[in-house]
């Protein structure tokens, strides 16, 4: 299982990223204008039908086509520019939204208006996968952590600033106004993702695979890794248990006294409890053994409810709640991290969307559960049951990621030790850290032995070559013209011109290099936006003439 890199890292550190700066605001307001949205929506079905059953309706059919969509979702952010897929999700989303609003004016059917707001569900089921994976692109091993917990809060944030301002439109009596907050927010955020500079996509579809076999991909990702499948579960269990709570916190306000009012501010508890955490995940993060962690926010999250089954105040179940959103909070940053450091990055958004297809389904499992059990039993037996079963659950699953922990310690020192060189290279002085770590992952060490031909002058450029130890002779036409000496580099020119190979090389003496396959360095270089450091570099290797070329 990843682990942070060297020291915790910080909001500022996250923000300093120009890119990861354009996703959260552009979050920000997309969150905000969609939660105004659903109050508004909710709200206006109410007024014109005073049907409740209506609004259990309209909340399915949110609900399922998201559910059925999310991991179809992933495919999509796999196969497409994970930024321009975002774009276009929020663009084709501000138009549903602006019909909702032409149906309100017109007091048209309300049917269409569930039909646009299921579409709405679909329409934006990649946006999600596609953000997490850009968010690891963006954004380096150190902050990675720190970025992800920035979205919790963000998140509690819409969830309080969103609802205020769709009830004020509601009070206003402008319901309309509602759609076109929402339909405008997607506007804004498509620009803001239009302004995003990294380039991240998977590898959906890239050998001609069908779309059942893209999205099975994702799916094997993770059922493959015992260390994947467990996080996922921690996922499962931590929304079963926020599921579970949207019943349970209703009956236990009931029970001590507090009404159903009560159950708002048992909620307050706990999207204090996650703020309060959120602040800090980060550096939990940087922890070098995340399934403690990882275990600790389980049983935060889970004993409270067990607890509540004994107090007799609503103050002492506020405080509860508060340490349960602590835990909750904890294991969102914390797994999500996780699966985003060790999946694969052409697989990660099909994995990031199948956990949202778990979340959804998670959430409708916690609440029927917790309903069904009530009826069978009491609710503090029910409390009970969440508490230490699900906390026993997460005791008993988490061996693969204490091994887990174990490994990722190794891999580590390994990753820093690759990106020491690499940073050492003039052509990548410009790299940020997230390009560096994602070269040093996939690097090995290549032995060469003396008088050994590395690179062959006319054939094709296929990889660049960093020489990590030893020496390299570089020849053209036969002709000797240069030493290469560790830490150095070879076969730059030819990649960043689509040019065959200007020169050959061979080993001066036994030597170790590291290969960077042509995909994977252009991909750096479009994360850089081909900058300085690299093009000039190779135009100024190039310009010292044929006695002088070294880069091939």
């Amino acid at each position: 299982m990843g682990v942070a890199g060297d020291g915790a890292g910080s909001y500022r550190g996250a923000l300093s990223h120009r890119d990861f700066r354009l996703l959260t605001v552009s979050f920000l307001v997309d969150q905000v204008g969609t939660w105004a949205s659903s109050v508004v929506l909710l709200a206006y079905l109410y007024d014109r039908t005073q049907s409740p059953g209506l609004l259990a309706v309209a909340t399915a059919a949110r609900w399922i086509p998201g559910l059925l969509a999310s991991s179809y979702g992933g495919v999509l952010a796999d196969r497409y520019d994970r930024a321009d897929l975002m774009r276009a999700c929020a663009l084709l989303s501000s138009v549903l939204t602006s019909l909702m609003v032409v149906v309100v004016l017109t007091s048209g059917p309300l049917w269409f208006l569930l039909v646009l707001n299921a579409a709405g569900a679909v329409v934006g089921a990649p946006y999600r996968p596609a953000a997490g994976a850009l968010t690891a692109d963006v954004v380096g091993e150190k902050d990675l952590a720190a970025a992800n917990a920035l979205y919790s809060l963000l998140v509690s944030g819409t969830v309080v600033a969103g609802p205020a301002l769709g009830g004020a439109l509601i009070a206003a009596g402008r319901p309309e106004l509602g759609f076109g907050v929402n339909a405008a927010s997607f506007l804004v955020a498509a620009a803001l993702v239009a302004l995003i500079r990294t380039r991240s996509r998977g590898g959906a579809g890239a050998r001609g695979e069908s779309l059942r076999t893209q999205l099975t991909d994702g799916v094997k990702a993770v059922v493959g890794s015992a260390v994947a499948r467990t996080l996922v579960l921690f996922v499962f269990l931590d929304t079963a248990v926020y599921g579970a709570s949207s019943v349970l916190l209703v009956a236990v306000s009931v029970d001590l006294g507090s009404g159903s009012k009560g159950y708002g501010y048992l909620l307050a508890g706990q999207a204090l409890g996650g703020v309060l955490l959120a602040t800090v995940a980060n550096r939990l993060a940087a922890r070098g053994r995340l399934a403690d962690v990882l275990v600790a926010g389980m049983l935060l999250l889970c004993l409270p409810f067990a607890v509540t089954a004994l107090v007799s105040g609503i103050g002492t179940a506020f405080a509860l709640q508060v340490l349960a959103g602590s835990g909750m909070v904890l294991i969102d940053v914390l797994a999500i991290t996780a699966l985003q450091r060790d999946l694969p990055r052409d697989l990660l958004s099909r994995a990031l969307g199948l956990v949202d297809t778990v979340v959804l389904a998670a959430c409708v499992t916690g609440s029927a559960a917790a309903a069904a059990l009530l009826k069978v039993t009491s609710l503090g037996v029910t409390l009970v049951v969440f508490g230490l079963g699900f906390a026993g659950l997460a005791v008993l699953s988490s061996k693969p990621l204490l091994a887990a922990d174990r490994r990722a310690a190794g891999a580590l020192v390994a990753v820093r030790a690759r990106v020491a060189v690499l940073t050492r290279l003039d052509l990548l002085a410009a790299a940020t850290a997230p390009a560096l770590e994602a070269l040093a992952r996939g690097l090995e060490d290549v032995p060469l032995a003396a008088g050994e031909q590395l690179i062959r002058q006319g054939d094709e450029a296929d990889a660049l070559w960093v020489l990590v130890s030893g020496r390299l002779d570089v020849s053209i036409d036969g002709r000797p013209v240069s030493v290469v000496e560790a830490p150095g580099y070879v076969g730059e020119i030819g990649l960043l011109h689509g040019r065959p190979r200007s020169a050959s090389v061979a080993a001066a003496t036994d030597s170790v290099l590291w290969r960077i396959g042509a995909e994977d360095f252009r991909r750096a270089v479009s994360q850089l936006g081909a900058s300085a450091s690299i093009t000039d570099t190779a135009r100024f290797r190039l310009s010292r003439g044929s006695s002088e070329q070294v880069g091939s």
